[in-house]
């Protein structure tokens, strides 16, 4: 569940430092695809595992921590879902622009018939697609809004494994 965190954060810092003038001459694209992906895939992998623990808990083959009274582990366990939906929804789109990026960059990958095939069908929607992808800011917009996702899911996380009283933003939360 961590190391995607890890993945994704430092991505969102490599795509802040990446708007700096002074890291203008230098490419991170690689670097930020790598993390974006690999962090993403973490993310969905962890996403499967927690339902699984949810369907667990709700079948009542695990027990709850017992810090949260009943009435509020429910509500909790629905934001902490909530929160890691859109945080992964927005690296996936993330991820997808960078797939998609090096694809039409790639004079290697322009050549197989799997690129010629989807740039018939979908060449408009899919240059759109680039062309908002490649503007710094959209990728920062998206980058930052994930990263509050995944901090509202951390911390509604901790408020279902340690309670309320975890950390500032827990006690914030929960109040």
């Amino acid at each position: 569940v961590h190391f995607p965190i890890a993945l994704l954060t430092l991505y969102v810092l490599l795509e802040l430092l990446s708007l700096s003038k002074r890291i203008k001459g230098y490419s991170l694209d690689v670097t930020k695809a790598i993390l974006v992906i690999t962090g993403t895939l973490g993310a969905i992998v962890s996403r499967m595992t927690g339902e699984s623990v949810d369907h667990a808990i709700r079948n009542q083959s695990i027990d709850k921590t017992g810090l949260l009274s009943p009435e509020l582990w429910r509500p909790v366990l629905s934001l902490h879902e909530g929160a890691s939906l859109w945080a992964t929804v927005f690296f996936v789109i993330i991820a997808i622009g960078y797939i998609l990026y090096f694809f039409e960059t790639s004079a290697k990958i322009k050549n197989t018939a799997m690129y010629v095939n989807l740039k018939k069908t979908m060449h408009s929607q899919i240059k759109k697609f680039i062309w908002m992808f490649t503007r710094p800011y959209m990728r920062v917009v998206l980058a930052i809004l994930g990263l509050i996702f995944i901090t509202l899911t951390g911390a509604f996380g901790g408020i279902l494994v340690h309670g309320c009283q975890s950390d500032i933003l827990t006690q914030v939360l929960c109040n």
